[in-house]
């Protein structure tokens, strides 16, 4: 007597109860797979982490089809011990990496400015002592500041 029996119309066959904890508990999850996307290689899925997440991405990079309708078939039949931490491991791994790869780029804008800092700060610095040497000579001058040529005339006058 077999341990399956034969259904029609696309479904899911029934296992029987006392083969079950011989078999892969994701055996279920690859023939619902295979009988709505029978284009994707059995072998090749079977090789996928046994998750949620990664048997969702795998199908979805074969299929052109919606992330969420692949998810919803592989989350009715995979096994219910595994399903949500195993779920939640691989949304915080995703979400790790996301902020893994902004920090990245936020370091490698930083060390692009600290790079750069040297050359703007001898720029920065060659400009204000420019500055002050011209606002020093301008206040020199000011401070001595000699009679105009009409004084000079019109106190001459006056002494002699």
């Amino acid at each position: 007597m077999s341990t399956h029996t034969t259904t029609s119309n696309n479904r899911l066959p029934e296992a029987n109860p006392n083969s079950q904890s011989k078999t892969d508990p994701w055996e279920p999850v690859f023939t619902a797979i295979n009988i709505r996307w029978p284009q994707i290689n059995q072998d090749e899925l079977k090789q996928c982490d046994r998750s949620v997440d990664a048997v969702t991405e795998f199908v979805a990079s074969k299929v052109d089809t919606q992330r969420d309708e692949i998810e919803s078939v592989v989350s009715e039949f995979a096994p219910a011990h595994d399903s949500p931490l195993r779920s939640f491991v691989d949304q915080a791994q995703r979400a790790g990496e996301q902020v893994s790869n902004s920090v990245h780029s936020a370091v490698e804008r930083v060390q692009y400015e600290i790079d750069e800092l040297p050359v703007k700060t001898s720029l920065t610095n060659l400009a204000i002592g420019f500055g002050l040497g011209v606002l020093a000579t301008t206040l020199y001058f000011n401070s001595r500041r000699q009679p105009t040529a009409w004084q000079q005339i019109r106190s001459n006058r006056l002494f002699q």
